[in-house]
């Protein structure tokens, strides 16, 4: 008896055949794949809205050094100002 009220569900619900409104054996697989591609969607643009900088949004050292060079070949700062820094980020890695 139960067994023809479920055949019977089937039928009155509209369900086309085994699975979730006709996947079938596709439903859990699509499911997955289309959880880990927003998981991968979600990390590419984490790691564009971070790309270059540090976890506070600070440049890195390289990063440091090669804008004290700018500043030095810009004349914004002095040389003995310029060996004096780039001593100190130099030390730091």
């Amino acid at each position: 008896m139960f067994n023809g009220m479920m055949n019977a569900n089937y039928a009155h619900e509209g369900w086309a055949g085994v699975g979730h409104h006709g996947w079938g054996l596709m439903h859990g697989p699509f499911s997955i794949l289309l959880l880990i591609g927003f998981v991968l969607l979600l990390v590419w643009l984490f790691r564009r809205s971070t790309h270059g900088s540090g976890l506070c949004g600070h440049a890195a050292t390289g990063s440091a050094l090669a804008t004290l060079s700018e500043r030095f070949a810009k004349g914004e700062i002095e040389e003995e100002e310029f060996r004096t820094k780039r001593e100190v980020l130099k030390s730091k890695k």
